[in-house]
């Protein structure tokens, strides 16, 4: 054997080179972010890319002959997955001799669990809010976001709708225009009067 080939890690190894977490998922997973979907992603594409997702998935099951192997493996998935949360949310799913499916099913279960309550709450943000004294890319950029929110917990909203909602918040000050708009054949899109 080379020194090439043995310097170059087995797939079993290659998970223990990562020390910084956050270096690879620089996501941190927060109950008052609404962050979940976007930092499952990410944490999925790491933990596939180093040959750990198994654990997560629970397809990985440990056995006599690799019970300490897969006991470490599994050990730092969780301590990835607890570098990566909030300290609220770390105090939530610290328990011990859990395993890394475990916090992983936990995590999922807290911000699906409570996900019609946040749709509702979602929707009447977005069609309460109100340009007030934000600058319209403000204003835009609020509405898309609380969008975003609603499309990941699977209740999207239409691009016509968004429009609607966007005319229905501005102020007095813009009702020449949202007249010119509400006319307008074909219907603009809210990403093109986002941009405007």
């Amino acid at each position: 054997m080379t020194l090439s080939e043995s310097s170059t890690p087995t797939t079993t190894e290659k998970p223990f080179g990562i020390s910084q977490i956050r270096a690879h998922v620089p996501v941190i997973l927060d109950l008052h972010k609404h962050n979940y979907d976007t930092w499952r992603e990410i944490f999925e594409t790491h933990c596939t890319s180093f040959g750990v997702i198994g654990l997560l998935d629970g397809s990985e099951k440990s056995t006599p002959k690799t019970e300490k192997q897969w006991k470490e493996r599994d050990g730092l998935v969780k301590m990835w997955i607890y570098g990566i949360v909030s300290e609220e949310l770390l105090d939530t799913i610290l328990k011990e001799k859990s395993q890394a499916r475990d916090l992983w099913l936990q995590l999922e279960s807290l911000f699906h669990d409570n996900k019609e309550a946040q749709i509702l709450q979602f929707e009447n943000e977005i069609r309460t809010l109100e340009i007030g004294d934000k600058t319209v890319q403000q204003y835009c950029h609020k509405l898309k976001t609380l969008s975003e929110l609603l499309s990941n917990l699977d209740s999207p909203i239409s691009d016509r709708i968004m429009v609607m909602h966007m005319l229905n918040g501005l102020s007095d000050k813009f009702d020449s225009i949202i007249n010119v708009i509400k006319h307008q054949t074909p219907f603009p899109s809210f990403t093109k009067l986002a941009q405007c």
